[in-house]
């Protein structure tokens, strides 16, 4: 792993882009946060993506019916608001605030957003993105485990094992002991060690059988991932894990909503630009939307994983 200053270019002959954002929770997203996201977007700055993909949370607390769709119909009409959002495919993995409270499972709210179905095998030519979610969370006991279903997991795996493409695995949690840093700037994070804080499979008490998965098969090249709310100066958020006797890069994005502990008009914008290049590399580039700069701890504009 390694971080140099380098800046994301339009995707071309050898790379993809995919512009990943983490946690927006659209309906309670500020109109000033909205505004400075898309102003920065639309500014000529920054590269086109290849396609848009939300780790999660893309809506907020949808109410007890699910067949109110007031929020899914601002969260569509958000996303259909961005800039150049006619020409740049939109995905989404599905959050427990997708789903939290609503008493609904991930397959609706995943309908709900135009989606086909559940998971997702997307083809970009060089590589795949995969998108696993879960059927639903504990709720009430629990509103924010994101436990993935035995079917879902052989689901990934048989993707996997079919893949001549190396593969983006995109889950709204991050794996378990990844997201490890206590507070940054005096800000306390739910790290990824926090009970609900990292993926499981449904009745384990780990994500150790999610790890062994993705050590037997060789494409499985990231893990990307929200849902911990964190500062983006969090060491570990662009890393590495080891699976099996492999490793593969996780990226855990920051969130465009605001950061943990609570709501705060100071906080950051940020997004993330993930470069896919041929031959297995991925490079890591945080947008700070606010400030409309390239940003990162210690000023390294790419993290090479």
């Amino acid at each position: 792993m390694r971080s140099t200053r380098q800046i994301p270019r339009n995707p071309g002959a050898g790379t993809v882009l995919f512009h990943m954002i983490g946690d927006p929770h659209v309906p309670v997203l500020s109109a000033n946060r909205q505004s400075k996201f898309s102003n920065d977007l639309s500014g000529g700055l920054l590269p086109t993506p290849t396609a848009r993909i939300c780790v999660g949370d893309f809506s907020n607390e949808t109410g007890g019916n699910i067949n109110d769709t007031t929020n899914d119909n601002l969260s569509k009409a958000w996303r259909d608001a961005l800039p150049n959002a006619g020409s740049i495919p939109f995905y989404t993995a599905i959050g427990n605030h997708d789903i939290w409270q609503a008493n609904r499972t991930a397959t609706v709210a995943a309908a709900a957003y135009g989606q086909a179905s559940l998971n997702q095998n997307i083809d970009f030519g060089l590589c795949r993105v995969l998108i696993v979610n879960p059927d639903s969370v504990p709720y009430p006991s629990d509103t924010t485990t994101i436990q993935i279903t035995q079917t879902t997991l052989d689901w990934l795996d048989a993707q996997l094992a079919a893949s001549t493409k190396d593969c983006i695995i995109v889950c709204h949690a991050p794996l378990k002991n990844s997201v490890t840093d206590p507070s940054v700037d005096n800000v306390t994070i739910f790290d990824s060690n926090t009970s609900g804080f990292f993926v499981k499979r449904v009745g384990d008490a780990d994500d150790a059988y999610i790890r062994t998965l993705l050590g037997n098969r060789s494409k499985a090249r990231a893990w990307v991932c929200g849902h911990t709310h964190n500062h983006a100066y969090t060491a570990s958020i662009f890393t590495t894990q080891t699976v099996g006797s492999r490793t593969i890069a996780h990226i855990c994005c920051p969130v465009l909503y605001y950061v943990t502990p609570g709501v705060d008009a100071r906080d950051p914008i940020w997004s993330v630009f993930v470069e896919y290049v041929a031959g297995s590399t991925v490079n890591v580039y945080l947008r700070n939307h606010a400030a409309g700069i390239w940003d990162g701890i210690d000023a390294s504009r790419v993290t090479t994983l």
